[in-house]
């Protein structure tokens, strides 16, 4: 039986996220899915594309579901597919049809859905996550049908007779002016309840605006039995927490204005149950970004509702909201945030995850650049610098809700777009030594002893006999406590190595030391020994890699890595510059700087400025009116040009400040032009607007100014892609960060032949084409983008021979316009109209500049026809005999050949008399042959004539001589005919035609 009490928010379902208590048991073809998922391995997949973008996303058990357009999905928890399961129909607004979206995605009870949709006109629909045909309408016109206006709620049951579930929404209704589609009925009622079976809301059961307001609800959660609203007023622009207790069939409220820094917007929500917390994001109104322009803020849910007590849930004359009652003396209704200050500040935040894990709260930040951050709150609720979890490198901005993996929590899920991708909630193999993943101060991340590395929980085999992983509940003494000599033995060249296991308890007397280079798994010491401590003597060599430590007692199995820090084992300054080390004079120690701006001290020179006895040098405020460039990428700078008043000293300091609890970074002076100019270089960064100032030691920063650090630029195409040898096109590439780039490169491998500079804006950077030498056909150029050393691809463009003009047509009967078609063979330029001079010349030195009209094409050639005036003081018309036409495109000129004269009717005159004189001679020659052969073939037939009258003779008389037997029968001597004999014998057919005549 569930038990379904209003005070725990798993048994509700919100705005993005709802949740419920069991997990729905999939249908078969989702559990042949999942099985098919976990046979592949189970891991995440992503990211996941849908076709619109995401507009809801929730979790329950494990299922995990997102809606995006006019339908809702289930997905499965790794991203490995997805599948459609509903969509709702479009509607009419103002007599168009109108896509539908979603607003509601609510999850409840075990395996039940609430949707709410813009069209058709706000409806909601209960449904059956086994099933979706199997759903019903709850009311009518619930929500917004606007598709830009916000919706929250969530479902919920009372533990009283009625077992109904309830949804609890707030929305606001745009009016619109359509007279056939009349607004919603209770347009300007900003909270209602509805439960299960009604068609309507009833009036008790809602929450009257003044008037109509422009709210914008962001999310909706309960809390000892009272609703909380987060929301801002998009008129007035102030930031407050509607506050509703829902008790006797009645709404009673209150509005409570919440103040972060002085932000007048809501931008996501965070309910954290454990600790009765409610973290917001908070931002202002559009302006150009600076360090705090979000900003993380936590309010205690119980001072909160002490307020809204202390008012009696009775609305102050400033509130948007109905009340019957005038509100009391005692009322305070401006409720502060925890310390009152704001937890974090940020350029760009716009979404926020919050949940406990091992006692600590860790919120999950996102960034409208596409980052995903993670801070973890200490007990005093302080934030650490947010670790960046994962960038998006297209740099789309997250949505403002996020979720965890059902089913492993070591995930999360990041929306963006139409994209969701599966990120793992932690970088815990970042962190290379024991100390350093304890010291992280990560919950998520501890020390697996058997893989020698920092992991999450599931990463790490365990055991029943010792704590294989480790994490901070443990504290750092379940580190392997590594020590170094701080002296370095110059005779033998090694140095101490000492393993300290007194803080692990150990019962074991024998023990097995060893450590080895991390990098090549040589052994440099393995020692068996009698007691637990153990020591080595490492090869100074040796330690410039990393040192593995394994320690074996029993069935513990501990390890450790160091890196040996050469540097500080140099006391004073000079020894510090001679180690290649930073001498630190304000701490007075030797440290390891990787930070390409790292200041070397002159040791010669070294004096504390606290020290100083002349401060009036600096007694005129410093001020910085530029800082050029500033934009620049996240490597830094190795010198940047500041422009201000007052810069007398080249001991300055910038002091760069990013995200409110991160370190500050600190620039260096290179040179000091003059009082008002110098150059700083600029420290690598995190990717972020921060604020730059310049002080003196122990003396205050000068006012700020903005410095964005940016990613490394990228380039998206080039227009045009394609050029002439000759050069002088004019050509744009475009992309993003365009501006930092040092130095952009046209590379024709191995050799450059081009290079220049492009600061002047982010988007785009033009240039114009060399000229260069190749044979026929094409030649291929690579564009190369260089930051401070680092070459980077930004795609390539083309070399095709030069134009070739093939003649030209001048018609000057138009006067005072002269008409000029220019003919061209056609090729893959692309010419426009506006790459193109023409201008002509004749005899008299008279110059006609030509303004082209348009470029037609034919089959093979394209033709530019051009148009000019003669001038008036022009006594004589241009003789076009002598008129010379040139063609400027880029660096080429070239003169236009005059047209070529065709003779076609000379040509067929011609033709004539030799076609005559060819047709006389074959008459001739054919008659002449014909005559030869018709005499050939006429004594031909008089010999075969002959020869057969002679072998008919023969044959004749063979027959009488042959035939004596018929004398012999007959007694008489038959009449041969001779004739018929001939007719019958050697012409059948001839005889047969004779017969049929007779007949």
């Amino acid at each position: 039986m569930v038990r379904r009490s209003g005070g725990t928010r798993r048994y509700l379902a919100r705005r993005d996220p709802g949740s419920s208590a069991l997990a729905a048991p999939p249908p078969p073809l989702l559990l042949l899915l999942l099985l098919a998922w976990a046979a592949a391995g189970g891991r995440g997949q992503g990211p996941l594309e849908f076709p619109h973008a995401v507009a809801n996303l929730a979790v329950s058990g494990e299922r995990f579901l997102v809606a995006s357009g006019n339908c809702w999905y289930e997905v499965a928890p790794s991203l490995a597919w997805k599948e459609k399961r509903f969509c709702e129909k479009s509607g009419t607004s103002c007599g168009e049809s109108v896509a539908s979206v979603n607003k509601l995605l609510l999850p409840f009870s075990r395996d039940r859905l609430l949707t709410c949709w813009t069209q058709p006109q706000g409806v909601c629909r209960l449904q059956n996550l086994a099933d979706v045909s199997l759903n019903e309408t709850l009311g009518e016109e619930l929500v917004t049908y606007a598709s830009e206006s916000a919706v929250v709620g969530l479902m919920y049951c009372e533990d009283d007779k009625d077992s109904r579930w309830s949804l609890v929404a707030a929305t606001t209704h745009k009016l619109n002016n359509c007279p056939e589609s009349p607004p919603a009925s209770h347009a300007n009622k900003a909270v209602f309840l509805i439960k299960e079976g009604e068609e309507r809301v009833a009036e008790n059961r809602q929450v009257a605006m003044k008037n109509v307001y422009n709210l914008h609800f962001e999310d909706a959660f309960r809390w000892q039995k009272h609703f909380f609203f987060p929301y801002h007023n998009n008129d007035s622009m102030q930031a407050k927490m509607l506050i509703a207790l829902y008790e006797r069939n009645t709404f009673r409220h209150n509005s409570q204005i919440l103040r972060c820094g002085g932000k007048t917007k809501i931008l996501s929500s965070a309910y954290l149950e454990q600790r009765g917390l409610w973290a917001g994001i908070f931002g202002s109104a559009s302006s150009p970004a600076t360090p705090t322009s979000t900003g993380l803020c936590i309010f205690a849910l119980e001072k909160l509702l002490e307020n809204a007590n202390n008012c009696t849930f009775r609305q102050p004359p400033a509130s948007e909201f109905s009340s019957e009652d005038d509100a009391s003396d005692k009322c305070i209704n401006v409720t502060w945030p925890i310390k009152n200050s704001t937890s974090l500040s940020h350029f760009n935040l716009v979404s926020v995850y919050a949940t406990v894990v091992l006692n600590k709260a860790v919120l999950f930040l996102g960034t409208g650049n596409g980052q995903l951050l993670k801070i973890v709150l200490d007990d005093e609720l302080k934030p650490n610098c947010p670790e960046i979890l994962y960038e998006i490198k297209e740099e789309t901005p997250i949505f403002h809700r996020l979720e965890l993996d059902p089913t492993d929590q070591n995930y999360i899920y990041l929306p963006s777009n139409n994209m969701i991708r599966r990120i793992q909630v932690a970088n815990c193999n970042k962190y290379i030594s024991c100390r350093d993943c304890l010291s992280a101060m990560d919950p998520h991340c501890g020390w697996c002893h058997t893989k020698k590395s920092c992991t999450l929980k599931g990463e790490c085999s365990f055991s029943s006999n010792s704590p294989n992983w480790v994490n901070i509940s443990y504290g750092k003494d379940k580190c392997l406590k590594i020590h170094t000599s701080d002296n370095l033995h110059f005779k033998n060249n090694k140095i101490p190595v000492t393993v300290d296991v007194n803080s692990f308890g150990l019962s074991e007397s024998r023990s097995r030391c060893r450590m080895l280079n991390a990098r090549t798994n040589e052994i440099l010491c393995d020692v068996n020994q009698h007691h637990l401590n153990c020591s080595c003597d490492i090869n100074f060599k040796d330690l410039s890699d990393k040192v593995q430590v394994l320690f074996i007692s029993g069935t513990w199995n501990l390890s450790e890595i160091f890196e040996f820090d050469i540097c500080s084992l140099s006391k004073t300054c000079s020894k510090c510059n001679h180690m290649h080390c930073i001498w630190n004079a304000g701490e007075k120690k030797c440290v390891t700087s990787t930070m390409t701006c790292a200041k070397k001290i002159d040791c010669s020179s070294t004096i504390n400025a606290l020290n100083k006895k002349d401060r009036s040098a600096t007694s005129k405020p410093i001020k910085i009116i530029s800082i050029e460039p500033n934009y620049v990428s996240t490597l830094g700078k190795p010198e940047v040009l500041v422009i201000g008043e007052n810069f007398t000293k080249s001991n300055f300091l910038m002091e760069i400040t990013g995200t409110s609890s991160c370190q500050r970074d600190v620039g260096y002076v290179t040179k000091v032009l003059n009082g008002t100019h110098m150059k700083f270089c600029l420290p690598p960064s995190r990717k972020e607007v921060k604020s730059a100032c310049i002080k003196e030691d122990g003396f205050e920063c000068s006012a700020s100014f903005p410095l964005h650090y940016v990613s490394f630029p990228s380039c998206t195409k080039i227009l045009p892609n394609i050029t002439w040898m000759s050069g002088g096109r004019n050509m744009t590439i475009h992309g993003k960060y365009l501006n930092i780039i040092d130095e952009i490169i046209l590379s024709d491998f191995p050799q450059s032949i081009m290079q220049f500079t492009c600061h002047k804006n982010s988007y785009e950077c033009s240039f114009t084409t060399p000229a260069i030498k190749m044979e026929k056909g094409s030649k291929i150029i690579n564009i190369i983008s260089k930051v401070e050393n680092i070459n980077i691809s930004c795609g390539y463009f083309q070399y095709y021979p030069d134009p070739e003009f093939i003649h030209y047509e001048l018609i000057t009967d138009l006067e005072p316009d002269l008409e000029l078609k220019i003919h061209k063979t056609k090729d893959n330029l692309n010419l426009s109209r506006h790459e193109l001079e023409v201008f002509i010349s004749d005899e008299n030195l008279v110059n006609i500049t030509f303004s082209v009209q348009n470029i037609s094409n034919t089959a093979t050639r394209s033709i530019i026809h051009c148009r000019a005036k003669q001038e008036k003081t022009l006594t004589r018309k241009i003789n076009k005999s002598n008129v010379k036409v040139y063609v400027k495109v880029g660096n080429f000129v070239h003169e236009v050949p005059t047209e070529k004269k065709n003779y076609p009717f000379l040509y067929i005159l011609l033709l004539i008399p030799i076609v005559i004189a060819v047709f006389l001679v074959a008459v001739f020659v054919t008659q002449r042959k014909s005559k030869q052969l018709n005499q050939k073939l006429s004594e031909h037939l008089e010999l075969l004539e002959c020869e057969l009258r002679k072998e008919i003779r023969e044959g004749f008389v063979e027959l009488q001589v042959e035939e004596l037997d018929i004398v012999d029968s007959f007694g008489t001597i038959p009449f041969l005919d001779y004739k018929h004999f001939v007719l019958r014998t050697f012409f059948p057919e001839v005889n047969d035609y004779l017969s049929k005549t007779n007949k």
